[in-house]
Order: structure tokens, then sequence, then C-alpha cells
């Protein structure tokens, strides 16, 4: 094998059965590839981020009534999860304990275990594909196997599958995120070329499935050779009308702080002079990033943005806007 490590994102909808999907993976590869022992890694989302705050903040973001402490919770608490598998990957890649990472996603030490497989089952929704692009790039990162498992299914059949679970999501909240799930598209994107379509209805059919993780196994995902770097990095600088559009929204988030530090009434003078400097500060060094590519946008964000992704294209500047006021 060329790597010992593989990611295996899920894609679909709440209630389309990605984790009774896991199971069964975790069942049938302990039965797979002779010679190797097999050990899948279940990273479920729904168990590391409270499935309440998740609905709260999906209800409120589409109502346009969440407030920054909202919005900060949820992007930390999925940054934190992306933190903890890169430091999973290390020590799996590496062969090493980390009890702090292996508590985390409440994984016993036995399963770090020298000339091992593993199979990191990340089970969310991924409804964008910047989300799963950031995975992608961790894979490239570390140079392990990665794939995408997408079960598709009706917004209707979703919605009756959920009815039978324990912790059921609104109905209003599935709907809304079948508007904005982008599936996978691998004869456009040759990042998602490792892509496997199951149906909801029929999830015992999975020969497909075995055979790409294995094929993941031996065709990790390379780094960037220097030529391919310098492909890479022209491609990552945004077009003039992306960075404009940047700017445009960029400078409404300084707008917003400002406002909001006003309508508190418990700041002076100075102190909203230094916030007024600060943001501004923050805003110039996003912008800067968007501009020299070190802001790194998935390739349906860096040439053009429309309707179908502005909102996941200001998502991404929003976090880094935060993260760089933090910062100052």
């Amino acid at each position: 094998m060329e790597t010992n490590v593989v990611l295996v994102v899920l894609v679909g909808l709440p209630g389309v059965g990605k984790s009774t999907l896991c199971k069964k993976l975790s069942f049938h590869l302990m039965h797979k590839w002779e010679g190797h022992t097999v050990q899948s890694i279940h990273v479920c989302y729904d168990n590391l981020i409270p499935l309440s705050l998740q609905e709260k903040f999906f209800k409120l973001k589409q109502c346009g009534e969440e407030n920054q402490t909202d919005d900060d919770n949820w992007k930390s608490a999925r940054r934190n999860v992306y933190s903890s598998v890169d430091q999973l990957i290390q020590c799996l890649k590496m062969e090493c304990q980390n009890d702090m990472v292996l508590n985390f996603f409440n994984i016993s030490n036995k399963v770090v275990d020298k000339e091992a497989l593993y199979v990191v089952l990340l089970d969310d929704n991924f409804y964008y594909r910047s989300m799963r692009y950031e995975y992608f790039q961790l894979a490239r990162k570390h140079t392990i196997g990665f794939c995408q498992l997408y079960i598709e299914c009706t917004t209707d059949t979703a919605i009756q599958q959920n009815m039978h679970r324990q912790e059921r999501v609104p109905s209003m909240v599935i709907e809304a995120m079948a508007a904005k799930l982008q599936p996978p598209l691998p004869s456009e994107n040759s990042w998602e070329s490792n892509t496997y379509i199951l149906q909801a209805n029929n999830l015992d059919k999975s020969q497909g499935v075995w055979d790409l993780i294995y094929q993941c196994f031996t065709s990790p995902v390379p780094q960037l050779d220097d030529h391919e770097l310098e492909k890479a990095e022209a491609r990552l600088k945004c077009s003039h009308s992306v960075a404009h559009q940047a700017d445009i929204y960029l400078r409404s988030l300084v707008s917003q702080a400002i406002r909001a530090a006003h309508s508190k009434g418990n700041m002076g003078s100075n102190e909203l002079s230094s916030l007024s400097c600060d943001v501004n500060v923050s805003r110039q060094s996003v912008l800067a990033a968007v501009r020299n590519g070190t802001l790194c946008f998935p390739p349906n964000l860096a040439e053009t943005v429309s309707d179908e992704n502005r909102e996941e294209f200001q998502s991404i500047l929003e976090f880094e806007f935060r993260k760089k006021l933090k910062e100052s």
C-alpha cells in the first residue's frame, strides 16, 4: 500500500442513512484485505457538535436572526473538528499515541497499531463543496487517500426517513439544506474524481465502495510538484471581479462591527477609534490574502461568485475576518 490512511467524506441530507452506511462499512472492513488489519474510525459530527446547536444555528440563519456569538460558536466548533482530524491523521501516519486527540474522538489506544490500515469516515452533511474541498487539501497535505460517498435521495424521502430517527432534524432545516446542497461533480472537478454515488433506499449494494477505498490506499493524493504548484497558485489568485466582491463584503463586515459596538453604548471614543482601526486592518489583511492567493478558495469560488455560491463565499470571508480580528 502507498498510504495507510484514507479519508472518506460522506455527503447527503440528514436522514438519508450516512451513519447507517458508516456502521455497515465498519463491519465489512473487518473482513477485507486479508493480511492487513483494517481499522475504521467513525468521525460523527452529530456526536462532536450537538445536534441541537446545529439546528439552532441553521434555523436562525434561515430567518436572518443569528447573532455573532451563535456564528462564532458554530464555526469554531467545526474548525475544532477539522484541526483534530488533522492531528489524528498525523497520529495514524506516525503510529504514535496522542491521548488528547484519541479522547476527543473517543478512540481506544488499541486502534493505533503498527502496519494497520485506517479508514477515517467523516460523517456530516457536507452540503457545500468548500466543506469537502478543505478535507481534500488535508489529504494532499499528508499524502493520504481521499474519496467521497454521496448518498442520493429526494427531499421527501429524507424527511420521511428522518421521522424514524431518535433525534429528528426539523423538516424546514432539511428542505433548506436540500436547496443549498452542492452534489459532487467528478466530471467538472478533478479533485472529486474519487466519488461513489449510492441510493438512499439501497445502501447494501456497496462492492464499488470497497473497490474505491482500496484504490485510495494504492493511489493517495499526491503533493504538488513545483510546476503544478505554480499553476495552482496562478489559479488561486482570484479574478478581479471576485476580489472586488470580497472587498465590498469585507467593508460591510467592518460597518457591522462598528455599528454593533455603537449600539452597546459601553465604549468610549478612544475604544471606538481603536476598534475602527483593528477592523480595518483585519479587512485589509483578508483582502490581501484573497488577492495574492494565500486564502485558498475551492475552484468553484476562485473564478466567479454567483447567487448560487454567494453565501458560501461570504461565509469563508467572514470566518477569516473574525479570526484576524481576534488576533489583533
